[in-house]
């Protein structure tokens, strides 16, 4: 039997091969087994380039199994994704990420390529997640290193917000993660050939005939529970809120002072759509982490709508909030290179995978998110 058919078995198992790429093995897999069925996807693939290419194309490819294995084997669930490699869908991504591995010129494409694989077992149970991921392993190596981090950043604002309770540690915070998601300066609009290069790859998906909301607009609805003026001391409203908060045992710990509206409070919530959570906090009244209550989300939102509808207010709050969002120099750059975008786009599956697996990469300890 030809390298080009090879296949492996374990004791007491049985194989089938499919037009000579896909093994199916049906016994359990362990880290050996997998190393095995990767360097055996590898052997039909490496035939096809030039003998001057094959000692990069390998070197590249086993370090991508390097880099893969050690992460398997530090994650709880290293069992489920070793399992992974029986599967021809899986398989057939090892493949695709092989080759992007092969023409990858730098690291950072290997780790995001290990990032990608391990999502796809991860995440891979809602289809939309691997069409995002396959197409993403299968262009991931043509993205340059500018592009990238610009992707990253931009999903990191759409899609991260801080935990903190205090506005200004919360912004603060985001200002943190911003910095360090951002390896690379920001691309200039000067030359939109960056954004052409990822709408041919359908990372993002160019609509010229729109624009983007400002980035005042858009931040402080995004975090609306820090930009908010909130419920005026001493009003009706106020003495409605103490009373409903109280009757679910929840007052004092979830209102506090605004710092950007002197005489006015708001409740402890990054925005209107973490309701369903409220702070947890030690003897000294200090916060600690966050309790989903989905029982109190009724009561938290009637306090919610009770927030000052005064315009006035309202436009005052979101000044003083942008004021302080623009003191960071972080998140300030990117709000005038959000607002210097040429006309909108949005960001597709692939590409929320691409940013989502840097984002990771950089960031390990980044929540797990949906793409």
């Amino acid at each position: 039997m030809s390298d080009l058919q090879k296949q492996i078995a374990g004791d007491n198992s049985t194989q089938m091969q499919a037009s000579g790429d896909i093994i199916i093995n049906n016994s359990g897999i362990t880290s050996e087994t997998a190393i095995e069925i990767y360097k055996s996807l590898f052997e039909r693939d490496k035939a096809l380039c030039v003998s001057e290419a094959v000692s990069k194309a390998t070197e590249r490819v086993n370090s991508l199994l390097d880099k893969l294995m050690d992460e398997i084997l530090k994650l709880k669930e290293q069992e489920k994704i070793l399992e992974a490699f029986e599967e021809p869908a899986f398989q057939a991504l090892l493949m695709n990420a092989q080759k992007s591995a092969a023409c990858s010129e730098n690291e950072i494409s290997l780790d995001n390529l290990t990032e990608l694989i391990i999502a796809r077992v991860r995440k891979g149970d809602n289809i939309q997640n691997r069409i995002g991921i396959n197409h993403a392993v299968e262009i991931i190596d043509q993205v340059d290193a500018v592009s990238l981090s610009a992707l990253t950043v931009l999903y990191a604002v759409e899609n991260f917000v801080s935990n903190r309770v205090d506005p200004i540690e919360g912004i603060k915070h985001i200002d943190n993660l911003y910095s360090t998601l951002m390896e690379q300066e920001l691309p200039s609009f000067d030359d939109n050939s960056w954004l052409d290069g990822l709408d041919i790859l359908k990372v993002i998906r160019i609509n010229q005939s729109t624009n983007f909301k400002s980035f005042s607009d858009f931040y402080s609805l995004t975090l609306d529970g820090y930009s908010c003026a909130g419920i005026a001391k001493g009003s009706k409203e106020y003495e409605e809120a103490i009373r409903i908060l109280e009757g679910e045992n929840l007052f004092p710990y979830m209102l506090s002072d605004n710092v950007f509206m002197p005489g006015y409070v708001r409740l402890k919530v990054v925005g209107q759509g973490y309701l369903n959570r409220i702070p947890a906090v030690d003897k000294q009244g200090q916060f600690r982490s966050f309790i989903a209550l989905p029982d109190k989300e009724k009561a938290i939102r009637e306090v919610w709508n009770l927030y000052t509808k005064d315009s006035q207010a309202i436009k005052k709050a979101k000044i003083a909030f942008m004021s302080e969002v623009d003191s960071h120099p972080t998140i300030k750059k990117i709000h005038e290179w959000w607002d210097s975008f040429p006309y909108y786009f949005t960001i597709t599956l692939a590409g929320s995978a691409i940013a989502y697996a840097n984002a990771k990469r950089i960031a390990p300890d980044l929540p797990e998110l949906p793409f």
